[in-house]
């Protein structure tokens, strides 16, 4: 029966996840599990490759491990790499790129917009300063803390506070704080759209101590404030909106404003970086559903060229894996299937509450496939 299996896909299943894995494999023409085993060592795995004398053709995922393994059963046989592992690498390393670039979110005036909806004073902020109008009247009559402070069950220092001609009741939110005597600086710095952590650290330089949570804090009740009292529109662009056009998304699906959709296209027009990297991660894409070869290594010539930090190490895995990445580009064959038997190995281990042993697991995979 080994005999007959000759395009199969492989992949590792978690017994116990960061400690124990095991490794299915699948015929890739009945779509059907062939077998498991409790490792993925690759010893134990080339073993029991070898027993499946007649392979040709295994899909894999990018795992050196398996590259060995399959190697070291079958030499001759052509190796193929999943192509949605690949595209996932690649976002993920064209995501860090995107972050070591820009910060969390810009923030920009729109000035020929005006407020739609101007924040208004909630109920309690209103309510409390018709109290604190209260007590500074009745103050004015009656010149005596102690009694209003138990006709209106306040403290005496509440009181104090609310009576002193220095204090302002439209400002009763407003603390003092360490920072306002670098506010001037930290605008400046917010329209040069710096990152919390740098803001942080020059504050940290000018020998003032405070905390990251405090900076951002401070930042944000700045920017809100600005936003209150302009007329135009403050509009903040995240980071993760860039990101998510790498996930074959248009802007039009991020769903956001027209404003704020127009002022993400103007940053990629002014940030040929950022566009460049879309750009890459795009055409890989098409490029593995043109399955045209000549492209791709194009491809991987012109992304060299723009020196991308991060992308560069995904370079460098293809040149280590190059045969079975090539292979991926040619060929239909792919670890789609694997995925999907895997999904179904995980729903038996949650009806077993992760209890079933190897055994009963395989027992119970081989008896759902017969039955299906």
């Amino acid at each position: 029966m080994k005999n007959k299996y000759k395009w199969v896909a492989i992949d590792d299943f978690a017994l116990r996840r960061r400690h124990h894995y095991g490794t299915i494999m699948i015929d890739l023409k009945t779509r059907k599990v062939i077998d498991l085993i409790e490792s993925r060592n690759i010893d134990e795995v080339s073993d029991w490759l070898k027993t499946f004398t007649s392979i040709e053709l295994v899909s894999r995922d990018g795992a050196r491990s398996y590259k060995n393994a399959i190697q070291k059963a079958h030499p001759k046989a052509v190796q193929v790499s999943d192509r949605f592992h690949l595209v996932k690498s690649l976002v993920e390393k064209a995501s860090k790129e995107i972050e070591s670039i820009m910060p969390a979110y810009i923030l920009k005036y729109d000035k020929d917009i005006k407020r739609d909806n101007p924040k208004k004073p909630t109920s309690k902020t209103l309510d409390k300063k018709e109290r604190i109008r209260q007590v500074r009247k009745r103050y004015s009559t009656c010149r005596n803390m102690a009694q209003i402070a138990r006709e209106f069950k306040l403290n005496q220092r509440t009181v104090k506070k609310y009576v002193s001609e220095e204090w302002v009741p439209e400002n009763y939110r407003l603390t003092p704080s360490i920072l306002d005597r670098v506010r001037s600086s930290i605008e400046i710095w917010m329209d040069q759209n710096l990152t919390m952590a740098e803001m942080h650290r020059r504050i940290s330089a000018k020998g003032i101590s405070t905390s990251y949570e405090n900076v951002k804090h401070y930042v944000h009740k700045i920017a809100s404030k600005e936003n209150q009292n302009h007329s135009s529109v403050r509009v903040k662009i995240h980071r993760k909106h860039f990101i998510k056009l790498l996930y074959n998304k248009g802007i039009s699906e991020l769903g956001l404003s027209s404003i704020e959709q127009n002022e993400l296209k103007n940053h990629l027009k002014q940030n040929k970086k950022i566009q460049n990297i879309i750009d890459t991660v795009t055409e890989f894409r098409i490029i593995l559903a043109s399955q045209r070869l000549p492209l791709f290594k194009k491809w991987i010539e012109r992304t060299q060229t723009y020196q991308f930090k991060h992308i560069e190490t995904f370079i460098n895995t293809i040149g280590h894996d190059q045969d079975a990445i090539f292979n991926a580009v040619l060929l239909n064959e792919n670890n789609g299937i694997a995925e999907g038997k895997i999904n179904k190995l995980k729903r038996i281990k949650r009806e077993m509450y992760g209890r079933c042993s190897f055994e009963l697991l395989k027992h119970k995979i081989f008896l759902s496939e017969f039955s299906t």
